[in-house]
Order: structure tokens, then C-alpha cells, then sequence
């Protein structure tokens, strides 16, 4: 090849493949595909949750005031069945091996901030 590398020893991996590293070769290995490949076509609740988030920033940006805004979060939270606070706006953060080395915890509150 061009770059100086033998085809044979180039490994070029599909979507899934999976791959022992040793310094010296790759080795193909068997594992789970993570998602069935016709699914990875088709739309699934992260695309119909990214729509919904755009579209509720696209409302929110048109109204008016922030009082007008606040009503529609308002009524759209009414919407929501009630949850333990501990589902709802926290994720698992890694927990690290070293607790001095990093201020996280095992359940870190998710913060959005906003530019």
C-alpha cells in the first residue's frame, strides 16, 4: 500500500466489530452487536425525544415574556406522572477509585447551563 503499511495487516472494522488490542495486531473478536443492524436505520425515542426538545425550545423562544414561558413548563410538567426525586435530573457519574482526586460522587446531579 502507500503508506508503507501490508493490506493484510490493516484490520477495518464494520459497525459492532469487536477487536483484542496487543500492541502487535488486532484480533477479531465475537461479541453482542449493541443494536440490530436494520434498527440502525430506523428512527427510534432518542430521535422522537431530540424532535420534541426542539421543538419545545422552538415555543419557548417564540413566546413573549418568561412569565409565558414559565406557565408552559409549567403545564407541561403537570403532564408528567410524579417520580422519586432520585429518577428524576441525576445521573451515575463514574465513581472514581481515588475520592480526593475529583469532587464527583456516585449519584452527580445533571446540570444544564445554558450559553
Amino acid at each position: 500500500m502507500q503508506s508503507g503499511f501490508a493490506s493484510e495487516s490493516l484490520a477495518v472494522p464494520a459497525l459492532d466489530d469487536s477487536f483484542r488490542l496487543n500492541g502487535v495486531q488486532a484480533t477479531a473478536e465475537e461479541a453482542p452487536a449493541r443494536i440490530l443492524p436494520a434498527a440502525v436505520t430506523r428512527p427510534d425515542w432518542h430521535n422522537a425525544r431530540a424532535r420534541l426538545l426542539l421543538d419545545l425550545d422552538a415555543r419557548l423562544d417564540a413566546l413573549p415574556t418568561d412569565a409565558a414561558r414559565e406557565d408552559l413548563v409549567a403545564s407541561l410538567s403537570r403532564l408528567l406522572p410524579t417520580a422519586p426525586a432520585a429518577q428524576i435530573g441525576e445521573r451515575r457519574a463514574p465513581i472514581r477509585s481515588d475520592p480526593e482526586a475529583s469532587m464527583e460522587t456516585k449519584d452527580a446531579k445533571l446540570q444544564v447551563a445554558r450559553p
